[in-house]
């Protein structure tokens, strides 16, 4: 049996999936990510390449979870001379969303590149841009989704052809970071993804296009002691009707006697949404990171609270008999 029912729900299943891609994916962990956050920190930090890995889950208590990967890798060539620290970096991410009973699935690249300029002899104040080139597909699996008909012993009678898409799309950024010394320092950035506002849609509709999304960031890093790290961060972020601000801090304590070896403990507050408690230790050149959801906004009534997980992991690594200008960028 036919309904308009079912053309209705098929409808707004395959729109509610345009929602959630037209809204960016995103980690807690934002700064995990680096050239998801902005183009510009490509190639921004201390050795020559720099590889990552991240995933989340979220919602488990309340349907089908939502998982979320993404990989990314960068590296920077030094172009300054005279002892000027200008750098070029270039990288990539990937990254896979799957939400839903419909398995709505979003698979993205991107191509970043950015040039660090060194504005004073001292080397202690840099300004970067970067741009990136990102390539996004998405797709839905209607035949893990239920219409009238099937509860009727039907078969489902409308066109569900319709259950792919994709765009291509450019991004920019810029950030300024002032080192003051080897532990403290400061940057602020800003960045716009989407500039052009590319067309998707599963049905073609030339109206239906990913809103421009706008994004500002801050963090420092305070030293209290031999022994002790602070880094607060904030970053916001602006996509149509949708925002999101993050902010908090954490602290990082040396382990004595064992250099390059440090943990951190810390807490960050998604407004209106969670709180995030974050852990995290580095050896050597390795970061691993923990953090857990606590969510309280008004989904917490059968969410119980129980956001998600997210586990990234980070390594930082130097090329052999290659002379690297240092420079003493944020580690958090």
């Amino acid at each position: 049996m036919k309904s308009r029912f079912t053309t209705l729900l098929l409808i707004t299943c395959l729109f509610a999936g345009l929602r959630l891609q037209a809204q960016d994916i995103h980690f807690s962990q934002f700064y995990a990510m680096p050239l998801l956050q902005n183009p510009a920190f490509t190639g921004f930090f201390d050795g020559n390449y720099r590889v990552g890995g991240i995933v989340r889950s979220q919602w488990r208590s309340v349907t089908t979870p939502y998982s979320t990967l993404g990989a990314s890798g960068d590296l920077n060539i030094s172009t300054g001379s005279r002892g000027s620290k200008d750098m070029f970096g270039v990288g990539m991410n990937v990254t896979t969303d799957r939400a839903g009973d419909g398995m709505f699935t979003t698979n993205r690249f991107d191509a970043t590149s950015a040039y660090t300029k060194a504005l004073d002899r001292f080397n202690r104040n840099f300004l970067s841009t970067g741009i990136q080139l990102s390539y996004t597909s998405a797709r839905i699996d209607v035949t893990r989704l239920t219409f009238d008909e099937n509860f009727d012993d039907g078969q489902t009678t409308e066109d569900l052809s319709y259950n792919s898409s994709q765009y291509a799309d450019a991004s920019m950024g810029m950030q300024y970071t002032c080192l003051l010394d080897k532990q403290n320092n400061f940057s602020i950035g800003a960045a716009a993804f989407h500039l052009n506002e590319p067309q998707q849609s599963f049905f073609g509709d030339y109206n239906v296009r990913v809103y421009r999304k706008y994004v500002v960031n801050a963090s420092a890093s305070i030293a209290t002691g031999s022994k002790l790290l602070w880094f607060p961060k904030v970053n916001y972020s602006k996509q149509g009707p949708n925002s999101e601000l993050n902010f908090g801090a954490f602290a990082r304590y040396a382990i004595p006697n064992v250099k390059n070896y440090g943990v951190y403990f810390g807490m960050l507050h998604r407004w209106n949404d969670a709180f995030i408690l974050v852990s995290r230790f580095d050896l050597k050149n390795v970061a691993m990171t923990f953090s857990y959801d606590f969510n309280y906004s008004t989904l917490a009534k059968v969410s119980h609270g129980m956001g998600g997980p997210e586990l990234s992991v980070q390594y930082i690594g130097s090329f052999k008999h290659k002379s690297n200008k240092k420079v003493f960028c944020p580690i958090f």
